[in-house]
């Protein structure tokens, strides 16, 4: 596809981001909702083999029905006018994890740890929905920013990943062939048998190894012997400074030969990270703010986690984000996704605004969608609450924000105007906090 070109009456193709087995990616344009977005396009050459468009369209569908901040999401899927399948995806900013490894090498426990536990996040709702992703490995997780938090984490490319049901019966793959990448593939996905969430738990432990080592633990010289040596009874050959590091237990019983002696789900893994490395702070720091601001702004970061745990006292932790300021806060659970849509401690929007009215805030509008979204007054100060998949952005008007921790959801908070005081206004945004988080 040349630059200039038009998809679908839609998407103007500006520039290739890159390309993979069977698809290209394109820098677009969206010329119906505005901004850019991410089209992937069938390879021509592979358009002879039905197999291949039917995974195309398989990634289209199940990627579709994944709503999660820790999963790219999709803005449209079709033909083009010559018959080309195509997926458009939201655009990142970032790299992946696999660019980021290659650049720096090793990295900090705590700084896997927050990676890993983002893709879990991400896999937990994947499974609940009986879709595994079958490829998890660095160069599918992308690092971009939001929220004022570093190394957010997004899942991309469900194009080989398979509902459960049908992985049961193996009708998406033909006898004696494998889909996935070998260095970080399962013993069952090597010997095509059928596959369940323990396999992505496996190419996670992996990955996480990587992080810590800082280069792939199955180096072999063809995907062959990688492929080999994956199917063999012989333990994982993990790095020593990965069996050592506080995330090698994890690392260890994600990375079983018998899937039967690894975690038994992406949440018993989830807590088993969490129990080995508590959550960790990950500050946006831009390039200008490195170098002299670095201490300033790990101290605030603590200083900031200790004062909320203190004003809380039941345990929960928040995020007040502020990007002016580079820092964040670690998260916790509390949001979730239920039949009523997005709830904070089992709440509603319906329930939380009935929570701030009886603390004397009037409410006036929903300023965009009422499911999400709810304004409140009292006297000359403006409350708004959102919750959402998505945390309000920060920006200068909005230096109050909160976001809290979250699970898949987020509650966030913000209090105008800003000539009351910054302390004042986080002190009101807290006893609100309080109150939606009470039983």
């Amino acid at each position: 596809m040349h630059v200039g070109r038009i998809v679908a009456d839609r998407f103007r193709i500006e520039s290739k981001l890159g390309e993979g087995g069977f698809g290209a990616v394109y820098l677009s344009t969206d010329l119906r909702a505005g901004g850019r977005c991410a089209l992937k396009l069938l390879h021509v050459d592979a358009l002879l083999r039905d197999e291949t468009r039917a995974r195309f369209r398989r990634e289209a569908r199940l990627a579709q029905a994944l709503s999660h901040p820790h999963v790219v999401r999709l803005l449209d899927f079709g033909e083009s006018e010559e018959g080309i399948p195509f997926i458009a995806f939201e655009h990142l900013s970032g790299r992946s994890l696999e660019q980021a490894l290659r650049a720096e090498g090793a990295m900090s426990p705590a700084r896997v740890a927050n990676i890993g536990r983002q893709t879990l996040e991400a896999l937990v709702h994947a499974h609940d929905a009986g879709i595994i992703h079958r490829d998890i490995k660095p160069a599918n997780l992308f690092l971009t920013s939001s929220a004022g938090e570093a190394d957010f984490v997004k899942v991309l490319d469900f194009g080989i990943a398979a509902v459960g049901s049908e992985l049961a019966s193996q009708t998406l793959t033909r006898e004696g062939t494998t889909v996935g990448t070998p260095a970080y593939m399962s013993p069952e996905q090597v010997m095509a048998e059928p596959l369940d969430g323990r396999a992505d738990l496996y190419s996670l432990g992996l990955t996480l190894a990587e992080c810590i080592a800082g280069s792939p633990v199955y180096r072999g010289t063809t995907a062959m012997r990688i492929a080999i040596d994956q199917a063999s009874s012989a333990g994982v050959p993990l790095p020593q400074e990965v069996s050592a590091s506080p995330l090698g237990p994890v690392i260890v019983r994600s990375t079983r030969k018998n899937r039967e002696e690894r975690y038994a789900g992406a949440r018993e893994m989830l807590a088993g990270l969490d129990g080995a490395m508590p959550r960790a702070v990950v500050p946006l720091v831009t390039p200008s703010q490195r170098g002299s601001s670095r201490r300033l702004i790990a101290l605030s970061a603590l200083v900031l986690t200790l004062g909320i745990v203190a004003l809380l006292g039941a345990g929960y932790v928040i995020s007040q984000n502020r990007a002016e300021a580079g820092r964040s806060a670690p998260r916790c659970d509390g949001g979730a996704m239920s039949s009523r849509g997005c709830t904070f401690h089992g709440h509603d929007l319906a329930e939380l605004r009935a929570i701030v009215e009886e603390e004397g805030y009037v409410f006036k509008q929903t300023p965009t969608d009422q499911s999400t979204m709810a304004m409140f007054q009292r006297g000359s100060l403006t409350v708004l609450v959102r919750l959402d998949t998505r945390p309000l952005e920060p920006s200068k008007k909005d230096s109050g924000v909160i976001s809290t921790c979250w699970g898949q959801c987020y509650l966030s908070i913000a209090v105008w105007p800003n000539d009351v005081a910054e302390s004042e206004r986080h002190r009101l945004a807290i006893g609100l906090l309080e109150k939606m988080a009470a039983p």
